[in-house]
């Protein structure tokens, strides 16, 4: 099948600055974590600022992403491979993140626990 008639009149996809907004928020939810984690070991607020960040941009990854396969499939063409890219890389980083600040509730709690029972808190 041609898709040159399916393209919009500058010559791109219909979903193309979509599926490239999708793929930078998707890697950089990846990203961003795991950059600042080293630079902010004794900043627990930090980290967590950053992961709602992160969750917040894989959200967004994976709501370009599913715009962009739309207008794609709108017009008749495939899901680009940018779109899917960044849809897959925000569900993996919004399931990544969404475990790390479960992880990091759960040591607040043991913490506090500990120290509860010791008598310190």
């Amino acid at each position: 099948m041609n898709n040159q008639f399916n393209q919009q009149p500058n010559g791109q996809e219909p979903g193309k600055q979509s599926a490239i907004i999708s793929l930078c928020c998707g890697v950089g939810s990846l990203v961003l974590p795991w950059l600042f984690s080293g630079m902010s070991q004794d900043n627990g607020t930090l980290v967590l600022i950053i992961d709602v960040i992160a969750i917040v941009a894989a959200i967004l990854g994976i709501v370009f992403a599913a715009k962009a396969r739309k207008a794609n499939m709108a017009v008749g063409m495939k899901a680009g491979g940018m779109a899917t890219a960044g849809l897959v890389c925000g569900i993996i980083a919004l399931v990544l993140d969404v475990l790390a600040i479960a992880c990091v509730a759960c040591v607040i709690c043991a913490v506090a626990g500990v120290a509860g029972a010791a008598g310190v808190l």
